[in-house]
């Protein structure tokens, strides 16, 4: 198994170890929230169409023990409550899926840092399938925090590691968290998106995508741009903590494709994606217990 520096070890001690400690990945909080926030809004909805009948029908059958404007009273306050919670709600999960989607502003980058900590697992697990040169060029696609470039610069100790996020917010702490290698000039990180590489055609020996190709604007088309700029030989590697058919895909399934508006694959459906988009011997593999899935991918020599 691979081991995944932390940024804690670099810079001193920090929050990311805790955060770590007391959820499994920031993404499965996320998650969760949205499909609170979807029930409240359901539930908000159907009390809103509800709740001045039934509030009209307790008031009649109480009307020889209460006096009328105080059941009006009631009712006017239950509509209001009704009225204030929607848009509320709806704002919440229009927050969230805005941030998932892409990290923005200042809570942008806080999920950019805690995003570290939360997929060091994943990530470690997902490159202990992978062979990496000490001299490689690699890219990571959707790099986040960066923290998977520094593990990977330290897998790759001669290589250079490269990193593209559309997130001007994910990029700044990208380029925090890899200072030093950046002005040591092993690491390089760019605002850019994936269905438009600023790179030449076959440039890397490998090319990562971790928590990131749910919301690719063309997943095959953008595999095969990832294909453009992969050597010869080279490998891609999409590495994700949810797929269709994973546990708990009653919950994943309507958020990842009804709010989050996502890619949400099979394995299989990953096999075909990326044999789609050109690449050959495609290699899939699943930590089933988590929902965990790492698909490797060979542009034919």
């Amino acid at each position: 198994m691979l081991a995944v520096a932390h940024r804690s070890q670099v810079r001193g001690p920090t929050l990311q170890p805790l955060i770590a400690a007391t959820a499994s990945t920031v993404c499965e909080r996320l998650v969760l929230l949205i499909s609170i926030t979807r029930l409240l809004l359901v539930y908000v909805v159907v009390l809103r169409g509800f709740g001045p009948r039934l509030a009209g029908s307790y008031g009649a059958s109480r009307t020889a023990h209460r006096d009328g404007a105080v059941v009006a009273q009631e009712m006017t306050a239950t509509a209001i409550r009704h009225f204030v919670a929607l848009p509320i709600g709806m704002t919440a999960a229009y927050l969230v899926v805005r941030q998932c989607r892409k990290p923005a502003g200042w809570l942008g980058r806080r999920l950019a840092r805690a995003m570290n900590a939360s997929h060091a697992r994943l990530t470690t697990w997902g490159l202990s399938h992978l062979h990496i040169g000490p001299d490689w060029r690699i890219l990571d696609i959707g790099c986040g925090g960066g923290q998977t470039i520094r593990s990977m610069a330290t897998l790759a100790p001669a290589g250079r590691i490269e990193g593209i996020d559309y997130s001007p917010a994910s990029v700044a702490v990208a380029r925090d968290t890899n200072a030093d290698l950046i002005a040591s000039g092993r690491v390089a990180i760019q605002q850019a998106s994936v269905s438009s590489l600023p790179f030449s055609d076959a440039s890397f020996d490998l090319i990562t995508a971790i928590e990131t190709h749910y919301y690719w604007p063309a997943l095959v088309r953008d595999l095969r741009e990832v294909l453009r700029v992969t050597k010869p030989g080279g490998r891609v590697a999409i590495i994700a903590e949810a797929y269709r058919g994973r546990p708990m895909d009653w919950l994943y399934l309507p958020v990842m494709r009804g709010l989050l508006g996502s890619t949400y694959l099979s394995l299989d459906e990953h096999r075909t994606a990326l044999a789609d988009a050109g690449f050959s011997d495609v290699d899939i593999h699943a930590e089933r217990s988590r929902g965990w899935m790492c698909a490797v991918g060979v542009r034919p020599r």
